[in-house]
Protein backbone atom coordinates (compact mmCIF):
# COMPACT_ATOMS: atom_id res chain seq x y z
CA UNK A 1 0.00 0.00 0.00
CA UNK A 2 1.33 3.43 -0.97
CA UNK A 3 2.36 5.68 1.93
CA UNK A 4 0.65 9.04 1.86
CA UNK A 5 3.05 11.95 2.37
CA UNK A 6 1.58 14.79 4.45
CA UNK A 7 0.91 17.88 2.40
CA UNK A 8 3.49 20.57 3.18
CA UNK A 9 2.55 23.74 5.01
CA UNK A 10 4.56 26.91 4.86
CA UNK A 11 4.61 29.94 7.17
CA UNK A 12 5.52 33.20 5.47
CA UNK A 13 6.22 36.40 7.38
CA UNK A 14 5.80 39.16 4.81
CA UNK A 15 5.28 42.13 7.15
CA UNK A 16 8.83 43.39 7.32
CA UNK A 17 11.73 41.48 5.76
CA UNK A 18 10.56 38.15 4.33
CA UNK A 19 10.95 35.09 6.55
CA UNK A 20 9.90 31.54 5.69
CA UNK A 21 9.44 28.61 8.05
CA UNK A 22 8.49 25.02 7.29
CA UNK A 23 8.34 22.28 9.92
CA UNK A 24 10.07 24.57 12.40
CA UNK A 25 12.99 25.18 10.04
CA UNK A 26 13.92 28.48 8.40
CA UNK A 27 13.87 28.29 4.61
CA UNK A 28 14.72 31.88 3.74
CA UNK A 29 18.25 32.78 2.76
CA UNK A 30 20.18 34.44 -0.07
CA UNK A 31 17.95 32.67 -2.62
CA UNK A 32 15.04 34.90 -1.50
CA UNK A 33 16.77 37.87 -3.14
CA UNK A 34 17.17 36.01 -6.42
CA UNK A 35 14.57 35.26 -9.08
CA UNK A 36 12.92 32.23 -7.38
CA UNK A 37 12.54 34.18 -4.14
CA UNK A 38 11.18 37.25 -5.91
CA UNK A 39 8.75 35.00 -7.76
CA UNK A 40 7.45 33.69 -4.44
CA UNK A 41 7.04 37.24 -3.13
CA UNK A 42 5.15 38.24 -6.27
CA UNK A 43 2.75 35.33 -5.73
CA UNK A 44 2.35 36.40 -2.08
CA UNK A 45 1.45 39.91 -3.24
CA UNK A 46 -1.02 38.41 -5.73
CA UNK A 47 -2.41 35.78 -3.35
CA UNK A 48 -5.98 34.85 -4.04
CA UNK A 49 -5.41 35.42 -7.76
CA UNK A 50 -3.61 33.63 -10.55
CA UNK A 51 -0.61 35.49 -11.91
CA UNK A 52 -0.22 34.98 -15.64
CA UNK A 53 3.12 34.03 -17.12
CA UNK A 54 3.31 37.46 -18.78
CA UNK A 55 2.61 39.22 -15.48
CA UNK A 56 5.31 37.23 -13.72
CA UNK A 57 7.78 37.80 -16.54
CA UNK A 58 7.17 41.55 -16.53
CA UNK A 59 7.58 41.62 -12.74
CA UNK A 60 10.89 39.76 -12.78
CA UNK A 61 12.32 40.84 -16.16
CA UNK A 62 10.72 44.21 -17.01
CA UNK A 63 10.62 44.79 -20.75
CA UNK A 64 11.96 41.33 -21.64
CA UNK A 65 9.79 39.38 -24.08
CA UNK A 66 11.96 36.74 -25.68
CA UNK A 67 12.01 33.46 -23.76
CA UNK A 68 9.90 34.87 -20.93
CA UNK A 69 7.63 31.85 -20.68
CA UNK A 70 10.51 29.40 -20.47
CA UNK A 71 12.27 31.53 -17.87
CA UNK A 72 9.13 31.67 -15.71
CA UNK A 73 8.63 27.91 -15.89
CA UNK A 74 12.26 27.30 -14.98
CA UNK A 75 12.15 29.53 -11.90
CA UNK A 76 8.82 28.02 -10.82
CA UNK A 77 10.55 24.63 -10.99
CA UNK A 78 13.47 25.92 -8.88
CA UNK A 79 11.09 27.51 -6.36
CA UNK A 80 9.13 24.28 -5.96
CA UNK A 81 12.31 22.34 -5.31
CA UNK A 82 13.31 24.80 -2.58
CA UNK A 83 9.91 24.80 -0.89
CA UNK A 84 9.16 21.08 -1.32
CA UNK A 85 12.50 19.26 -1.50
CA UNK A 86 10.90 15.83 -1.09
CA UNK A 87 8.40 16.27 -3.88
CA UNK A 88 8.73 13.79 -6.75
CA UNK A 89 9.29 15.36 -10.13
CA UNK A 90 5.99 14.22 -11.63
CA UNK A 91 3.84 15.21 -8.66
CA UNK A 92 1.86 18.42 -8.66
CA UNK A 93 3.11 21.03 -6.24
CA UNK A 94 0.99 21.53 -3.14
CA UNK A 95 2.19 25.11 -2.61
CA UNK A 96 2.59 26.60 -6.09
CA UNK A 97 -0.39 25.68 -8.25
CA UNK A 98 -0.61 25.90 -12.03
CA UNK A 99 -3.96 27.46 -12.98
CA UNK A 100 -5.32 28.79 -16.26
CA UNK A 101 -1.88 29.11 -17.78
CA UNK A 102 -0.49 30.96 -14.77
CA UNK A 103 0.61 30.29 -11.22
CA UNK A 104 -0.90 30.88 -7.80
CA UNK A 105 0.03 30.35 -4.18
CA UNK A 106 -2.14 27.72 -2.51
CA UNK A 107 -3.32 29.87 0.40
CA UNK A 108 -4.95 26.85 2.08
CA UNK A 109 -1.46 25.50 2.77
CA UNK A 110 0.29 28.78 3.53
CA UNK A 111 0.13 30.68 6.82
CA UNK A 112 0.73 34.34 6.06
CA UNK A 113 1.16 36.97 8.75
CA UNK A 114 -0.45 39.63 6.55
CA UNK A 115 -3.66 37.59 6.43
CA UNK A 116 -3.53 36.95 10.17
CA UNK A 117 -3.04 40.70 10.68
CA UNK A 118 -6.27 41.40 8.80
CA UNK A 119 -8.16 38.66 10.61
CA UNK A 120 -7.09 40.12 13.96
CA UNK A 121 -8.31 43.55 12.91
CA UNK A 122 -11.65 42.14 11.77
CA UNK A 123 -12.24 40.51 15.17
CA UNK A 124 -11.27 43.60 17.15
CA UNK A 125 -7.87 42.23 18.27
CA UNK A 126 -6.09 45.48 17.49
CA UNK A 127 -3.15 44.90 19.85
CA UNK A 128 -2.56 41.46 18.33
CA UNK A 129 -2.72 42.90 14.83
CA UNK A 130 -0.15 45.58 15.64
CA UNK A 131 2.17 42.96 17.10
CA UNK A 132 2.02 41.11 13.79
CA UNK A 133 2.80 44.27 11.83
CA UNK A 134 6.62 44.06 12.06
CA UNK A 135 7.10 46.48 9.21
CA UNK A 136 6.05 47.32 5.67
CA UNK A 137 4.76 44.49 3.48
CA UNK A 138 7.69 42.80 1.69
CA UNK A 139 10.08 45.41 3.03
CA UNK A 140 12.97 43.72 1.23
CA UNK A 141 11.33 44.55 -2.12
CA UNK A 142 11.05 48.35 -1.73
CA UNK A 143 11.13 49.11 -5.47
CA UNK A 144 8.96 46.28 -6.83
CA UNK A 145 5.92 47.86 -8.47
CA UNK A 146 3.90 44.67 -7.98
CA UNK A 147 4.28 44.97 -4.19
CA UNK A 148 3.22 48.63 -3.89
CA UNK A 149 -0.61 48.32 -3.94
CA UNK A 150 -0.72 45.66 -1.23
CA UNK A 151 1.97 47.44 0.79
CA UNK A 152 0.00 50.67 0.74
CA UNK A 153 -3.29 48.95 1.61
CA UNK A 154 -1.82 47.17 4.64
CA UNK A 155 0.06 50.31 5.68
CA UNK A 156 -3.20 52.26 5.78
CA UNK A 157 -4.87 49.54 7.84
CA UNK A 158 -2.01 49.62 10.35
CA UNK A 159 -2.13 53.42 10.59
CA UNK A 160 -5.89 53.32 11.20
CA UNK A 161 -5.34 50.70 13.92
CA UNK A 162 -2.74 52.91 15.58
CA UNK A 163 -5.05 55.92 15.47
CA UNK A 164 -7.77 53.81 17.08
CA UNK A 165 -5.27 52.70 19.73
CA UNK A 166 -4.27 56.29 20.54
CA UNK A 167 -7.90 57.26 21.09
CA UNK A 168 -8.65 54.15 23.15
CA UNK A 169 -5.59 54.65 25.38
CA UNK A 170 -6.46 58.30 26.00
CA UNK A 171 -10.03 57.33 26.89
CA UNK A 172 -8.64 54.83 29.39
CA UNK A 173 -6.23 57.36 30.87
CA UNK A 174 -3.27 55.34 29.65
CA UNK A 175 -0.95 58.21 28.73
CA UNK A 176 2.20 56.10 28.12
CA UNK A 177 0.24 53.75 25.87
CA UNK A 178 -1.24 56.63 23.90
CA UNK A 179 2.18 58.25 23.51
CA UNK A 180 3.76 54.99 22.32
CA UNK A 181 1.04 54.42 19.72
CA UNK A 182 1.22 58.02 18.52
CA UNK A 183 5.03 57.85 18.25
CA UNK A 184 4.75 54.67 16.20
CA UNK A 185 2.16 56.33 13.96
CA UNK A 186 4.54 59.26 13.43
CA UNK A 187 7.31 56.83 12.47
CA UNK A 188 5.02 55.22 9.89
CA UNK A 189 3.94 58.62 8.54
CA UNK A 190 7.22 60.56 8.54
CA UNK A 191 5.88 63.48 6.45
CA UNK A 192 2.36 63.79 7.86
CA UNK A 193 2.27 67.24 9.42
CA UNK A 194 -0.93 66.68 11.39
CA UNK A 195 0.42 63.54 13.07
CA UNK A 196 3.72 65.17 13.99
CA UNK A 197 2.02 68.32 15.21
CA UNK A 198 -0.18 66.20 17.48
CA UNK A 199 2.76 64.21 18.84
CA UNK A 200 4.88 67.28 19.52
CA UNK A 201 1.94 69.02 21.22
CA UNK A 202 1.39 65.85 23.25
CA UNK A 203 5.01 65.96 24.45
CA UNK A 204 4.77 69.65 25.35
CA UNK A 205 1.51 69.20 27.25
CA UNK A 206 3.25 66.71 29.50
CA UNK A 207 6.31 68.83 30.11
CA UNK A 208 8.58 66.79 27.82
CA UNK A 209 10.16 69.86 26.21
CA UNK A 210 13.42 68.17 25.22
CA UNK A 211 11.56 65.38 23.45
CA UNK A 212 9.28 67.92 21.75
CA UNK A 213 12.27 69.96 20.54
CA UNK A 214 14.07 66.85 19.30
CA UNK A 215 11.02 65.69 17.35
CA UNK A 216 10.34 69.14 15.93
CA UNK A 217 13.96 69.53 14.81
CA UNK A 218 14.01 66.09 13.16
CA UNK A 219 10.69 66.71 11.41
CA UNK A 220 11.79 70.15 10.18
CA UNK A 221 15.04 68.73 8.81
CA UNK A 222 13.18 65.91 7.05
CA UNK A 223 10.79 68.35 5.34
CA UNK A 224 13.62 70.64 4.24
CA UNK A 225 15.75 67.81 2.87
CA UNK A 226 12.90 66.14 1.00
CA UNK A 227 10.55 68.95 -0.04
CA UNK A 228 12.49 72.15 0.61
CA UNK A 229 9.74 73.28 2.99
CA UNK A 230 9.39 74.30 6.63
CA UNK A 231 6.67 73.00 8.98
CA UNK A 232 3.46 75.03 8.95
CA UNK A 233 3.56 75.18 12.74
CA UNK A 234 6.07 76.30 15.33
CA UNK A 235 6.82 75.14 18.87
CA UNK A 236 5.61 78.41 20.37
CA UNK A 237 2.06 78.06 19.02
CA UNK A 238 1.83 74.47 20.26
CA UNK A 239 2.58 75.57 23.82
Amino acid sequence: MRNETPEPRLAILALGPTLLVRDGRRLDGPWCKRRPGRLLKLLVARRGHTASVDEIAEGLWPGAAYGAGANVRYHVHVLRRVLEPGREGGCESSLIRCRDGGYALDTARVELDADEFERALSTGETARALELYRGEFLADEPYAAWAHPERQRLHELACAALRQTVEARLAEGDTPGARAALARLADMQPYDEDVHRELIAFELSRGRRSDALRRYTAFSHRLRETFGEEPAFGLAELR
